[in-house]
Parts: structure tokens; C-alpha cells; sequence
């Protein structure tokens, strides 16, 4: 669910029209569905975390939202010196990606 909500909401700041070939939400149905569809399926998800009542679940889940927020912001930031850096691609897709599938695998 945090996955997906990220995805739409990574698609609304990209302006991207598709995703994997099919159409993305915000193309679909505009931006303020797909933020809204974004914002239920984490509220959602922390429903079904804080369901789950171990802290260290909720805040390893929360910690990796909170990184993707910041690789988000890293990438708005770039410039194309910090694209063309493997160190950079590796930052990004850790906080962007891998710290949200760490912390899942973690609570697991």
C-alpha cells in the first residue's frame, strides 16, 4: 500500500502520463484523485500497522515513509552533476525505495 501511494504521488510530480505502459491515476482521473487516492491507501496502511501493535513495526514503516519524503525531495533538488553519480543513484533509490522494502522485510 505505502508503495503504491508513493508511485501516485510520484507520478503527479513527474507529470508522467504512464507508468510500465499503462496510464497512470493522475492522467486518468486528474491530480486531486490520485492525490486523494495516494493519501487513503497510507492512512490505510497506518490503520493496518497500528493494528498490528508493535512500535517497532510502526515506527520502521513511519522512519521509511519519512525517507522517501526526503529522496522525493533529493531528487526535486538534483542538479545533472548529481545525476550523472553512481553514489547519487545509489542515495536516491535507498531512500526513495530500498528503505521502505529494509524496514517491510524487517517487520516481517
Amino acid at each position: 500500500l505505502i508503495h503504491t501511494a508513493s508511485l501516485f504521488h510520484d507520478d503527479i510530480i513527474d507529470v508522467a502520463d504512464t507508468r510500465r505502459g499503462q496510464k497512470t491515476i493522475n492522467s486518468e482521473y486528474g491530480n486531486r484523485v490520485a492525490v486523494l487516492s495516494g493519501d487513503f491507501l497510507l492512512a490505510r496502511s497506518a490503520v493496518l500497522l497500528a493494528e498490528l501493535e508493535d512500535p517497532r513495526v510502526i515506527t520502521g514503516m513511519a522512519t521509511s515513509i519519512e525517507n522517501l519524503c526526503g529522496g522525493e525531495l533529493l531528487q526535486i533538488k538534483s542538479t545533472k552533476n548529481d545525476l550523472a553519480t553512481f553514489d547519487y543513484y545509489i542515495e536516491k533509490t535507498f531512500y526513495k525505495t530500498g528503505s521502505l522494502m529494509a524496514y517491510a522485510c524487517q517487520s516481517a
